[in-house]
C-alpha cells in the first residue's frame, strides 16, 4: 500500500483493507493518508477513520493538518468530528486553538461553529475553560457563538459569567439581547424590567 502512488489505487486499497477488517490496517498506517494532497485519498482515509472511533490520536493528527492548511475543506471535518468530539485528545486540541493567540478570530469562530454542529455529550474541563474565557472576547460573533453553544449544551456553569457580562455590556443592546437569550435558555428567570427592555428593543427594531 505504501508503494502505491496513484490516488485511485490508494483509495481502493484502503477500502478493501477496511471492509475485510484486515489486521494490516491500523492507526499508524492511516496517518500519512489523512494529510494526502489528493482529496480523494484523504477523503477515503477519513471514511476509514470514521469506522474506528478509538483511533482518536490519528484524528487529532488530522486536526493539526486541517488547521495548518488554508485549502482544507470544512465539509471533511464536519462529516467526521461527531465520531471523535467526546474524546479528551480532540477536545484538548480544540481548546488549544481557542486559547491560542496565534489563531485568528475566523479560525476560532470556525471551531465554535463545528462544535455547535457536532456538540459533545460531555464538555471536558479544558474545553469548558477555553469557552468561558472567550466570553470576554471583544468580537461579538465569538461571544454569541459561545453563548449559543453553552445553551445548547445546557452548561449551568456559564450562568454566573452571563450575569457578569450583562453588567459589563449595558450599552451594547445586541450583546445584552443574546445574553438574555442565554439566561432564559439555561432556565434563569428574568425580571420584569428585563422583559420591558427586550420589548422596547424589539419595538425599535420593528420601526426601523
Amino acid at each position: 500500500l505504501e508503494e502505491l502512488q496513484d490516488g485511485k489505487f490508494n483509495k481502493a486499497a484502503l477500502i478493501a483493507l477496511d471492509q475485510k477488517q484486515s489486521q494490516l490496517l491500523n492507526e499508524n498506517l492511516i496517518l500519512p493518508y489523512l494529510s494526502n494532497a489528493d482529496s480523494t485519498v484523504r477523503g477515503t482515509a477519513l471514511w476509514v477513520l470514521e469506522n474506528h472511533p478509538d483511533w482518536e490520536m490519528a484524528f487529532t493528527d488530522y486536526l493539526q493538518y486541517y488547521f495548518s492548511h488554508e485549502n482544507s475543506q470544512i465539509s471533511e471535518l464536519k462529516s467526521i468530528l461527531r465520531s471523535f468530539v467526546n474524546t479528551k485528545p480532540v477536545q484538548s486540541y480544540l481548546a488549544e486553538i481557542l486559547r491560542s493567540a496565534n489563531k485568528s478570530i475566523d479560525e476560532k469562530f470556525q471551531v465554535l461553529s463545528l462544535l455547535e454542529a457536532n456538540p459533545p455529550k460531555v464538555l471536558l474541563p479544558g474545553l469548558k475553560d477555553s469557552l468561558l474565557k472567550l466570553l470576554s472576547s471583544q468580537d461579538e460573533r465569538i461571544q454569541n457563538a459561545v453563548i449559543n453553544l453553552a445553551v445548547q449544551l445546557k452548561e449551568d456553569d456559564f450562568l454566573s459569567e452571563f450575569r457578569a457580562l450583562l453588567a459589563e455590556n449595558k450599552d451594547k443592546p445586541s450583546v445584552k439581547l443574546v445574553l438574555y437569550k442565554g439566561l432564559v435558555g439555561l432556565g434563569e428567570p428574568l425580571a420584569t424590567n428585563d422583559f420591558e427592555w427586550i420589548a422596547r428593543l424589539l419595538l425599535i427594531k420593528e420601526s426601523q
